[in-house]
């Protein structure tokens, strides 16, 4: 059929036509074709690493005092917050008595709720981590399959394998080809190592689903009425039950109008047949126009049915009286759904439980289908937590990523088609023996120093390996020019076990002018009596003959709060030094499990607070506060707030306050209960 300039010849190529030309007008034809390959489906593994630990991303949405639809895994739920959250989990007021809470609880902090059910690895569920002022805080529950955007990549370090010990496998799947895949399913061949599962996953092998290609889309929106992407004329119509709906001209265009004779029926249903099945896959939302001369306030519905008579509705609202208004259905999250309804091959479009029969009571227009724009992005995670196997020496231990999908369509014969498709990703991995591993951390509380000062120093030692660290021996190597004052600068240890750490402390005294370099040396041996050398990295120190010092001070009016409490924080600089300071500009960061709710300042940038201060004498002071408050329980630390200044010399300096530490509790949920013996009773009893 020359009239369509796309065919598929053998389910293998797609051929189209360019150009059909008479050349020599012989009735002798000329076709130009493009063959090309076919849309297929490809699952790919675009991210594979192994992780010591994994940090869940939780996200704050708007939630308002009276109903508010949010949106959460592709579907749109009724919400609101009033000192607890509400959700109403099952879409809607079906049953149309106006509550469409009825079947919703209070949820408070650490409760958890679920958006899509399935088996363990395929429910979708939330925990709330805060509710505050208007907003509530979600955090999605950790399982074997999880989205790309659950997780803070920036605070996971990947990590290799050690003998034993646990690790964290992330593998990121996407449909980089163009056609839906159908059933995706996992497989991971890990022998060797331990899986330490979060849903008692008796097999390797996790169900996936259906994956949507993610390259986007050149086409937005199209406008839809009868299927084909063309408007309806004036005098066309739909069916209805009995009688007849015409398109006619009015102040909005072509609008779908009833007419007088057009009966709908006890179910007042106005629908379309197909000529053939359509693919609503591709859609996100369907909306349109309604106009209605009715007053009654009572819902009415859109239904998709499918070609095995599954259907799917949706309750929508009325208009107001004798007004046009906008109505948005989410396809892909239907307040009511026939198990095994397909959304890809529908066969019937209706809007029905419409007031009726007769009369000019609805009018629809600018039927508008639209489609997501799509960046790279529906990405699925596969999550597993292995224990490393047992190793004496360095070990190739690979872990392979199975993938298999189904392509599924309907041939050039009407036929429908499966194929099936199988990738495989093989993932070299060493697994390493345990080892020990020391990390040197040094503190210095001052490291520009006017001529005779002191300044604090301590020095942190931890076994950060998975072995015992014995006859340790920690040196501090002071130059010519600084001199121990207080305390000493070594330290001996018999052992250090794996997760400990030691330290010491003491002060020296700058006596000549000069740079220096401090370095840590730390001597140690194995398990096996091997002996081992290691170093810091040098810290300098500047001493000089004059210069200005700003000593940085953060504070906190209390350390033990609860969640939603607010909390002052004060900052104190002085110049304890001898000369001017100048250009000083303070920066102090917010944790993001607190939020800022009061500061006078002048720069505020997301959770950062920016302080200035042209000049500061020697002993001047200045102070500045602002106000927080704690939206996440547990324990936190307010990092130390840095201070940078230079002199009028162009001498640059920085300082770092000490870290400030807070514990935040959760607010208690008590429910009460109680129950009568008996409904009723006699007078004294």
């Amino acid at each position: 059929d020359l009239c369509d300039n796309t065919f598929v010849i053998q389910e293998v190529l797609k051929v189209e036509i360019l150009a059909i030309e008479d050349r020599d007008y012989n009735g002798e034809f000329e076709v130009e074709i493009k063959i090309s390959s076919r849309e297929r489906p490809t699952i790919s593994l675009i991210d594979f690493k192994l992780y010591d630990n994994i940090v869940i991303q939780g996200t704050t949405i708007d939630v308002g005092t009276t109903t508010t639809k949010i949106e959460l895994d592709g579907k749109e739920f009724d919400a609101k917050v009033n000192g607890s959250f509400k959700i109403d989990l099952n879409v809607g007021d079906m049953d149309g008595d106006g509550d469409i809470f009825e079947d919703s609880e209070l949820l408070g902090v650490v409760d958890s709720f679920a958006t899509i059910m399935g088996d363990c690895i395929n429910t979708r569920s939330y925990t709330i981590m805060n509710i505050g002022d208007g907003t509530v805080t979600l955090k999605p529950d950790v399982r074997e399959l999880m989205n790309y955007d659950d997780f803070n990549l920036t605070e996971m370090d990947p990590t290799v394998p050690v003998s034993g010990k646990e690790i964290y496998m992330y593998a990121v799947i996407e449909n980089v080809g163009n056609y839906k895949a159908s059933d995706v399913v996992v497989s991971v061949d890990h022998f060797g190592y331990t899986l330490l599962s979060y849903c008692n996953i008796s097999s390797n092998y996790i169900y996936v689903g259906d994956m949507y290609p993610t390259k986007p889309y050149g086409e937005v929106g199209v406008l839809w009425d009868d299927m084909n992407d063309a408007l309806h004329g004036v005098g066309e119509s739909w069916k209805v039950q009995n009688g007849t709906l015409s398109v006619e001209a009015g102040s909005i265009g072509n609008s779908l109008q009833f007419t007088n004779d057009a009966d709908l029926g006890s179910e007042g249903k106005l629908f379309v047949d197909l000529t053939s099945y359509e693919n609503f896959m591709d859609y996100e939302t369907l909306s349109f126009l309604v106009w209605s001369s009715d007053d009654n306030n009572e819902n009415f519905q859109f239904v998709l049915t499918d070609s095995n008579g599954k259907e799917a509705k949706w309750s929508i609202s009325r208009p107001n009286k004798d007004s046009w208004d906008d109505r948005i259905v989410n396809l892909k999250s239907p307040h009511v759904k026939d198990t095994d309804f397909d959304l890809s091959k529908i066969k019937k479009v209706s809007f029905s439980s419409l007031n009726g029969p007769g009369g000019e009571f609805y009018r629809f227009d600018h039927i508008m289908l639209q489609k997501k724009e799509l960046g790279p992005g529906i990405k699925k995670v596969i999550l597993l937590r292995l224990k490393a196997p047992v190793v004496s020496y360095e070990e190739y231990h690979p872990i392979t990523i199975g993938v298999n999908y189904k392509m599924e369509y309907v041939n050039i014969e009407g036929e429908d088609v499966e194929e099936n498709f199988q990738e495989e990703f093989k993932q070299n991995i060493n697994v390493y023996p345990k080892t020990v591993q020391l990390r040197i951390k040094q503190f210095v509380s001052y490291k520009k120093l006017i001529l005779g000062e002191e300044s604090d120093v301590t020095v942190t030692v931890e076994n950060t390996g998975d072995l015992k660290a014995y006859d340790l021996e920690i040196t501090d190597y002071l130059p010519s020019g600084l001199e121990l004052t207080e305390g000493e600068a070594s330290k001996t240890l018999g052992e250090l076990s794996p997760g400990e750490s030691t330290e010491f402390s003491y002060r020296m005294k700058a006596k000549e002018i000069g740079d220096y370099e401090l370095i840590t040396k730390v001597r140690y041996k194995d398990e096996r009596g091997e002996s081992y050398e290691m170093q810091s990295f040098p810290v300098s120190i500047i001493v000089y003959k004059e210069f200005p010092r700003l000593d940085m001070r953060k504070n906190i009016d209390k350390t033990n709060i609860v969640i939603n409490e607010h909390i002052i924080v004060v900052l104190v600089v002085t110049n304890t030094g001898n000369k001017p300071a100048k250009d000083i500009v303070i920066v102090d960061s917010i944790p993001e499990e607190f939020s800022l709710t009061s500061s006078k300042e002048e720069e505020i940038t997301g959770n950062v607070n920016v302080f200035k201060i042209d000049r500061m004498n020697p002993n001047e002071k200045k102070v500045f506060s602002y106000i927080i408050k704690a939206d996440e329980p547990g324990k936190h630390t307010l990092k130390g707030c840095k201070v940078r200044y230079s002199d009028y010399e162009n001498n640059y300096f920085e300082y770092e306050s000490p870290d400030v530490n807070i514990d935040v509790s959760g607010i208690p949920k008590l429910n009460l209960e109680y129950s009568l013996s008996r409904e009723s009773v006699q007078d004294g009893e």
